[in-house]
């Protein structure tokens, strides 16, 4: 599964939100893919935010209804990556992902 893990304005509960990509996001072991990654904040007080999600150029995820922060002093300043493997029993041998050439900044390059 591959997806968005979300704390936002209007997150109830004790842990974040999973949005799941389409199983068009779904990776294929052995091969690269292109992950791309987009959001845009919204107006304070208005669900106008966007997040989305493209896996070698197809759209995967798509929400432009979202309230990010209710305020303006909240703002991008860090991009976190996880990568998890689920649940309490450890994975049964070694994983390994491999990334490259990431990019990040308010225009593609």
């Amino acid at each position: 599964m591959i997806g968005f893990y979300a704390y936002h304005a209007d997150h109830r509960g004790r842990y974040g939100d999973n949005w799941r990509w389409d199983e068009q996001g779904w990776l294929e072991p052995g091969r690269w893919h292109l992950i791309e990654q987009e959001i845009k904040l919204n107006h304070p007080e208005r669900a106008d935010g966007q997040l989305r999600a493209w896996v070698d150029g197809r759209l995967v995820y798509e929400n432009t209804a979202l309230r990010v922060r209710n305020n303006d002093s909240l703002k991008v300043r860090k991009v976190w990556m996880n990568v998890y493997y689920g649940g309490r029993t450890p994975s049964a041998r070694d994983l390994f992902l491999d990334f490259d050439d990431l990019w990040i900044g308010l225009e593609r390059p």
